[in-house]
């Protein structure tokens, strides 16, 4: 395999994930120019190497075995997947663990499968572009850093339904954090912190992604609710002489 491939095959990983060369020259303590050079002169160390592999989503010996083609990563699925997803609950279950990176026996650990449920179920996963399955029960995600779920499909809708129970919480722990209110700005200054909002979540996507090979119990679940939009409270909304636009 040519250093010409490996340095390609890595670029267009770390593009497909929108990873630019400043974050990845921050993620790897270095400067731009460096990051640069390496992919410029087609070398850097193997411990270099295999840090670009971790942020770029691969798992070092995936890159070696790779055969020389565009990486087709999803970003989203179909409307009868999302379907197909909710009627199987270990599907999604087992879907929703490879989407946190966890590993075959993280989830055989942590999922209500065994050892054939689980092979068949990431078999079907591969068939849908969720995973790519090697053998000795190895497995790696393949779906692009955009990846999202249908607007107002049916996950989407399952998942605002389930609201209630998200925020039936006190929110107390140290973990924690809610903060609701309604304010009136510009629509710029709208738009710069919803920019904000969404550079945070990417933020999250990719310490996630940076921290993929680290232990499961090294780690905490978190769940994020990011939302922003035009709406009053019914209780206010019918005090006041002209509805909110």
């Amino acid at each position: 395999m040519s250093r010409e491939f490996i340095f390609t095959t890595l670029q267009r990983q770390l593009e497909a994930q929108e990873i630019s060369e400043l974050q990845l020259a921050t993620e790897l303590q270095m400067t731009e120019y460096a990051v640069k050079n390496i992919f410029t002169t087609r070398d850097c160390s193997f411990t270099v190497l295999e840090k670009i592999c971790q942020i770029a989503g691969f798992r070092l010996e995936d890159l070696f075995v790779s055969v020389p083609r565009e990486p087709q990563l999803l970003e989203h699925l179909t409307q009868q997947h999302e379907i197909e997803l909710l009627t199987n609950k270990k599907l999604f279950a087992v879907a929703v663990s490879a989407m946190y990176f966890w590993t075959y026996k993280d989830i055989l650990n942590r999922v209500k499968v065994n050892k054939t449920e689980l092979v068949t179920l990431l078999q079907r996963l591969e068939e849908m572009g969720i995973v790519q399955v090697s053998p000795g029960n190895h497995f790696k995600l393949t779906i692009s850093k955009k990846f999202s779920w249908i607007p107002d499909g049916p996950i989407m809708r399952m998942t605002r339904r389930e609201s209630a129970d998200y925020f039936a919480y006190t929110f107390e722990e140290p973990i924690d954090l809610i903060n609701s209110f309604n304010v009136y700005v510009t629509p710029a200054t709208h738009d710069k912190f919803k920019s904000q909002l969404i550079q945070i979540a990417k933020e999250y996507k990719l310490a996630m992604l940076k921290e993929a090979t680290l232990p499961i119990d090294e780690k905490i679940q978190v769940s994020l609710c990011l939302a922003a939009r035009n709406w009053l409270p019914s209780f206010l909304q019918s005090q006041m002489r002209t509805a909110a636009k």
